[in-house]
């Protein structure tokens, strides 16, 4: 289980040095403790070095505190088909930072499927 505390303007976790062909995973299992409404999910391919809006997806979450599995569907998503991925960044509080400073984010997974 990852831990952790908001603190800043954007909180993420980074998970680098992947070499996952994202055909093979259809969608993502997340199981996320988080005090926001909502959640982000951005990835990096073979090439990119920057995270931008071409290679994203906004998911809502139930912002109560307690854990829930989130599952969202990569396969849909243009920017994922076909592709390598390098890296994935989970942020847990997607533009809610200013009122969530202080309160704790938990990640107990993330599960390809």
């Amino acid at each position: 289980m990852l831990r952790s505390t908001i603190t800043g303007d954007d909180p993420y976790f980074v998970r680098t040095f992947l070499a996952v062909p994202a055909d093979r995973y259809r969608r993502l299992r997340v199981k996320l403790k988080t005090p926001a409404a909502k959640a982000q999910l951005y990835w990096l391919t073979a090439g990119e070095r920057e995270y931008d809006d071409a290679r994203h997806l906004d998911f809502a979450t139930k912002g109560d505190g307690e854990f829930h599995e989130y599952v969202l569907e990569l396969d849909q998503h243009p920017g994922w088909k076909g592709q390598a991925i390098r890296a994935l960044r989970l942020d847990p509080a997607g533009g809610e930072t200013d009122t969530l400073r202080g309160e704790p984010v938990e990640i107990d997974y993330v599960r390809g499927e």
